[in-house]
């Protein structure tokens, strides 16, 4: 079983072209086309939405963020996928019951799908294995805050999240095999905090595993298997001894907002359980215990029927 026949099974994104990813990209388009509509956030008003786009000189007021704006989305039927939206009013102050607005008029637009105000983010759940988050931002004097009830009322937090996209982007653009690491990291680390059953606080944030991976030096392929292996093999090593030395202090990237990323974590033993369960598997290529029964039966059963049907172009020579 290769590395590349399971990237192909979880790749999602707005940019592939396969059932799951257009059904999430027409989910992303069912939301922005109900909140463009005239008087969303208030009466004789229409906020005007720009296109989809992550570049930081972007004009408008929606942009894609998380890994579906990274292009590092992952789908597996025992997780959810979520794409995440980033929603930008203008004025800060007068805007303060946004969330609560949104909120009211999502629920009003999928009245038979789930929508919950949680502290973060709005979340609409399709009930099929996909979400849509709503994060809010606001601007004030060029500088962007994000919205949230974490702390149980609303406050604002100074956000750079284009800027943080584009930062991605541009490193992953140089060496494009990083996307590819960082989607197998994130699903083998979900896949092995499920099976040793992880509680959700200790659970290692999918932007800790981008943080690790965006800036390493490694190794360019071409459909080479090797590389790809050894390449992994460095970033589940380096992760290991970052948490050994600085534990519940996660990954971070201040000048761009982003800070502590291991802020939930209570026990970073379970945390390390996680990533040595991934090292010991991977390391000996047993990659039935970290991409989950269905995927490895479904490349299973590729490779056999490759496999019957070689010999046919063989027969009467």
């Amino acid at each position: 079983m290769k590395l590349t026949e399971i990237l192909e099974e979880i790749s999602v994104g707005f940019r592939n072209g396969d059932e799951n990813s257009r059904k999430l990209n027409n989910y992303v388009n069912m939301v922005r086309e109900s909140l463009q509509e005239h008087g969303v956030i208030y009466e004789n008003e229409k906020i005007y939405i720009g296109e989809l786009k992550t570049d930081s000189e972007e004009i408008g007021d929606t942009f894609l963020q998380g890994s579906y704006g990274t292009h590092t989305a992952i789908k597996h039927h025992s997780y959810d996928v979520d794409a995440d939206i980033g929603f930008i009013l203008n004025n800060i102050n007068a805007r303060r019951d946004a969330r609560e607005r949104i909120y009211n008029r999502l629920t009003s637009s999928f009245p038979q799908y789930k929508v919950e105000l949680r502290k973060p983010c709005i979340t609409i759940d399709f009930n099929d294995g996909f979400k849509i988050d709503v994060a809010i931002y606001s601007k004030l004097n060029d500088e962007i805050y994000f919205h949230n009830s974490i702390g149980g009322y609303e406050s604002v937090t100074r956000a750079k999240p284009k800027e943080l996209i584009a930062f991605f982007n541009e490193k992953y653009a140089d060496v494009n095999n990083k996307r590819s690491i960082v989607r197998l990291m994130k699903h083998f680390i979900k896949i092995a905090s499920q099976s040793i059953e992880i509680d959700e606080n200790n659970k290692i944030p999918s932007i800790s595993t981008n943080l690790m991976v965006v800036d390493k030096n490694i190794k360019e392929y071409d459909d080479n298997e090797m590389t790809l292996y050894q390449n992994i093999l460095l970033i589940i090593d380096d992760f290991i001894k970052y948490v050994e030395e600085n534990g519940t202090n996660g990954p971070s990237l201040e000048r761009l907002c982003v800070g502590n990323t291991f802020y939930k974590v209570r026990n970073i033993n379970e945390v390390m359980s996680v990533l040595r369960k991934v090292q010991i598997n991977f390391k000996n290529k047993q990659y039935s215990e970290l991409i989950g029964n269905e995927i490895f039966e479904k490349i299973t059963r590729k490779n056999n029927t490759k496999v019957n049907m070689s010999p046919m172009g063989t027969l009467g020579k």
